[in-house]
Formats: C-alpha cells, sequence, structure tokens
C-alpha cells in the first residue's frame, strides 16, 4: 500500500510540475474549478485506482511540494 500512495504523490507533484511549466495549458479553463477537474481527470489517467479525493489530496501535496 506504500508503494502505491508513493506513486500517487510523485504524479501528483509531477502533474503540479508540468501545469507551472506550461506544458499542460490545454487544460486550463475559464475557472479554477475546470482547470482542476481538468487536471484530476489526468491524474486518473496517469495513475488509475484511486478516489477523488485521494486524487485531489495527492494534487495539492503536489502543489504545494512542487513551489
Amino acid at each position: 500500500m506504500a508503494d502505491r500512495k508513493r506513486v500517487l504523490n510523485d504524479v501528483g507533484y509531477d502533474i503540479a510540475d508540468a501545469y507551472r511549466a506550461g506544458l499542460l495549458t490545454h487544460l486550463i479553463g475559464d475557472r479554477w474549478k475546470d482547470t482542476w477537474e481538468a487536471l484530476i481527470e489526468v491524474f486518473k489517467d496517469r495513475c488509475p485506482g484511486f478516489s477523488d479525493t485521494e486524487y485531489g489530496e495527492a494534487l495539492n501535496r503536489g502543489f504545494k511540494d512542487s513551489r
């Protein structure tokens, strides 16, 4: 289980980093909520098998840790 959580957190960091680097500009919506939902969908594709809450928490950590 710890390995799965590590992968989840690593992917969250990678997505946040890619977003900040401008590599995911095609996902930017009119509102942050739209962008966030698009980022979560990318997350689901890259790392299936977690709940929406787990994706959101890992993405939050990714944005915080990738500053």
